[in-house]
């Protein structure tokens, strides 16, 4: 064993050499991703460490780091060979955050305002609003058959890649008809959404330009950027929204990039993405970029001013039953909008079936009346139409079987909540698909042939 540890630590020093002049960066930020997923998972997912490893840390380098949970503290650290330790803390109602670039008491001591329990049980009331399922309503041979094609979701064709999906919800006619989960999961376990989060602030911007408080024309959006002479002037609300706002940006992962060093290395992770300059003038080409996302959320800061922390579940997520969601917060006390969302697969099923019905909620108007539709066009910027305003769209080379009106909120390693109003249909998939290889052409296919028995 400690040959093959000594071998590991070789291979590791050896793939840190032949990253570059950066490697002195990519080792915290190894043990941040580390000690992030693991609180994460662990305090707010309710997962156990050997599943942790066994799935999130399972792959090098995360799988070289040594891992240490105080349940007393609430807190995770992570090392590599004893260097670069880093810690995330726990915080009931706002999930786990990296110690970065201020102290863990500073962390602790932030005053801010955490939304209360629902006031009434969800256990108590019928779907959607409640948990309460009526199994009787769909006896019909094709919801049979789509419960079939859930239960396929989870076969494993490789062992050697699996597909890992942890949760299949399908949702038709505003009824869940099919609805299984891997084992050691359930229906009130929250999972983690990575890039959904970032169709949250599609609604939470929504709302407030439906309140009077935003318009997508808006410029001049950040203190920063209110001088005219300043060229990010020009960057209207509507190309944050569609991702093309012209800043400059590098989505990259797996080597020192602004997103690495922002997600994994800033206190302030918006501020960070709004000090960059222009690289394109806004509006004519399209960048995908968590910055942007991050940016919208300090722009939904400005406009909610006091309320910032409580707005997202007094105006959206409690409003539609999502009582088991939350959006993580940095460093400096801000969410973490573009990454960081955790719900549980039926709050993830609400927030589609919420855009299915148009932004309508039992009758009331959560979104402006046309927002739904806008949201649905793709941006003429991206490329094969396959985005817009914080959604993904199914692009103009997608299968002749696949709905051209299908658009998806989508996340790391396969997450997705599929809307197809033309067959309205919400589709609910969460997993670990570490290797990109989910079959969803085909799973989708089967679910819409199943329908039309």
């Amino acid at each position: 064993m400690k040959k093959r540890k000594w071998l590991l630590l070789f291979m590791f020093c050896g793939a840190l050499f032949f990253i570059g002049r950066h490697t002195v960066y990519m080792l915290p930020v190894f043990t941040a991703g580390a000690a992030k997923i693991t609180c994460s998972c662990y305090f707010v997912g309710k997962r156990t460490l050997s599943s942790i490893q066994s799935d999130e840390l399972s792959h090098f380098p995360l799988n070289m780091n040594k891992i240490q949970i105080d349940k007393e503290s609430e807190s995770v650290t992570a090392s590599l060979f004893g260097l670069g330790q880093r810690k995330a803390i726990y915080r009931e109602g706002v999930g786990c955050t990296l110690v970065v670039e201020k102290s863990e008491e500073e962390i602790r001591s932030q005053k801010m305002s955490i939304p209360l329990p629902l006031p009434y049980d969800p256990d108590t009331l019928q779907w959607p609003l409640g948990n309460l399922i009526d199994s009787a309503v769909f006896q019909e041979p094709k919801y049979q058959t789509i419960k079939e094609v859930a239960a396929k979701a989870f076969l494993e064709k490789n062992p050697t890649k699996p597909v890992n999906t942890r949760a299949v919800i399908i949702i038709h006619h505003g009824h869940i008809v099919a609805e299984k989960y891997a084992d050691g999961y359930t229906s009130k376990q929250p999972q983690l959404g990575w890039s959904m989060t970032k169709s949250f602030s599609n609604a939470l911007i929504g709302i407030l330009v439906k309140e009077g408080k935003l318009k997508l024309t808006n410029k001049g959006l950040l203190p920063p950027w209110k001088n005219p002479k300043d060229p990010r002037y020009e960057i209207t609300l509507e190309h944050l929204m569609n991702m093309t706002s012209g800043l400059q940006w590098d989505e990259s992962y797996f080597s020192w990039s602004p997103v690495v060093e922002m997600i994994y290395t800033k206190a302030d992770m918006s501020s960070f993405a709004a000090s960059f300059p222009l690289q394109d003038n806004p509006g004519k080409k399209w960048k995908y970029s968590s910055g942007t996302t991050n940016i919208l959320f300090e722009i939904i800061k400005n406009a909610t001013g006091t309320d910032y922390h409580l707005f997202p579940y007094k105006k959206l997520f409690h409003k539609i039953g999502m009582s088991q969601t939350m959006i993580e917060l940095d460093a400096s006390g801000k969410f973490v909008g573009s990454s960081f969302g955790w719900a549980t697969p039926r709050d993830w099923a609400r927030f589609g079936l919420l855009y299915l019905n148009e932004g309508v909620w039992e009758g009331e108007q959560i979104l402006p009346k046309e927002w739904v539709k806008y949201s649905r066009v793709p941006s003429p910027q991206a490329p094969n139409s396959v985005y817009a305003s914080q959604f993904w769209h199914i692009g103009s080379d997608a299968p002749s079987e696949i709905p051209a009106d299908l658009y998806y909120a989508h996340g790391f390693e396969d997450q997705r909540v599929i809307i197809i109003p033309s067959r309205d249909l919400v589709i609910v998939r969460l997993g670990q698909t570490h290797f990109e290889n989910f079959e969803w052409n085909d799973f989708i296919s089967s679910i819409l042939v199943a329908l039309e028995k």
